[in-house]
């Protein structure tokens, strides 16, 4: 498919590519309501995501090109289906270059997009019961380090999140404490490290696919074209995860 849209001289390489789950003609024939066809839906959809969930912009045919051709590089693509709800975002679906290996749920996919894009936005939340909890709606930024030693590969991966509190039944003093600031601040830090922790190893051991794209950092850096497998490489090195946390506004997010 993706020599066929490419040997393609008409093609809008800048149209938006996803995955259903089933038939796509049934989620392409399907009647919304405002929407002249499901299509048109599909592509608000996935362009919104950059705003939830730490999406990037980088779904498009153009991109898919990119990553199948790039050392070191995977794709990722948006899984969607239709539920009680309509059409949904459910997951994302991981490719060792063009082959589908898997596909991950939303929480997985929030924490994987902190891990590998930078200059994404989302909503983190951390809940004690239905009526206690904290809603940080953060900008991440991403910056990733690789040394090697000998033939192993260490990387670094260091995330800073900024943001505002939008919601808060959770911190009763969080507008007026410095101390509950800085309780909030490591709070989260650890819970979004325990994440990424989480998702470095089922990565390595249960995708074994470097769907963070760390292999493109280190042929950068150490030399392309050597033979190596990348997706093998990652996922017997060591990785690093460093969160920093803070909060900007909290807004109107205490009631």
């Amino acid at each position: 498919m993706i020599d066929i849209l490419f040997r393609n001289p008409y093609l809008n390489d800048t149209a938006y590519v996803v995955v259903c789950k089933g038939k796509a003609s049934n989620i392409l024939n399907m009647k919304i309501k405002g929407y002249p066809s499901s299509g048109d839906f599909i592509a608000g959809l996935i362009k919104n995501s950059k705003y939830y969930n730490f999406f990037s912009d980088n779904y498009k045919i153009i991109d898919m090109f990119f990553d199948v051709d790039s050392e070191g590089r995977n794709i990722a693509l948006p899984y969607i289906e239709i539920t009680d709800k309509g059409i949904e975002i459910t997951g994302m679906a991981l490719f060792k270059k063009d082959k589908m290996v898997t596909k991950i749920n939303v929480d997985e996919l929030k924490t994987m997009n902190m891990l590998k894009e930078n200059d994404v936005r989302g909503i983190l939340t951390i809940q004690k019961n239905p009526k206690e909890y904290i809603n940080y709606y953060a900008t991440s930024k991403r910056k990733i380090n690789c040394v090697k030693k000998g033939d192993k590969y260490n990387f670094t991966i260091n995330i800073d999140l900024k943001g505002d509190i939008i919601a808060n039944t959770l911190y009763k003093g969080l507008q007026n404490s410095p101390e509950e600031n800085i309780e909030f601040d490591k709070t989260m830090a650890k819970k979004v490290k325990g994440n990424c922790d989480d998702f470095i190893a089922k990565m390595k051991n249960k995708y074994k696919v470097d769907c963070l794209n760390l292999g493109e950092i280190a042929a950068a850096k150490y030399g392309r074209q050597t033979g190596v497998d990348w997706n093998s490489i990652v996922c017997n090195s060591e990785i690093e995860v460093n969160v920093q946390v803070k909060v900007q506004k909290t807004g109107r997010g205490g009631y």
